[in-house]
């Protein structure tokens, strides 16, 4: 499906993706491209399992958008964050609760 993000992080479309996510749509930050602006954490593909792909993900929009290796790291933290967060509003047996 042409319209589907790709799931293997050596696919050539996944760099189009966020190539055009942030060139033509704007994205600044990892989650704009990899939560809103493409299909990669609507398929769910982003979880635990998807590790490499965020990484690939990454790599990618940090050299369009000349980002130094913390602000890799630092996005990369800020997108599971956002994915744990989103987890547990989807599974709220998950969340945690206080002690």
């Amino acid at each position: 499906d042409p319209g589907r993000a790709p799931a293997d992080p050596a696919d050539p479309r996944l760099s189009e993706q966020v190539r055009r996510a942030v060139t033509e749509e704007m994205a600044m930050t990892l989650a704009d491209v990899a939560i809103r602006r493409t299909t990669f954490a609507e398929t769910g593909r982003l979880g635990s399992a998807g590790t490499g792909l965020l990484h690939a993900i990454a790599a990618v929009a940090a050299k369009e958008l000349d980002w130094s290796e913390e602000r890799r790291r630092a996005e990369i933290g800020a997108v599971n964050a956002t994915l744990a967060r989103l987890s547990n509003l989807a599974d709220p047996g998950t969340a945690q609760r206080p002690a």
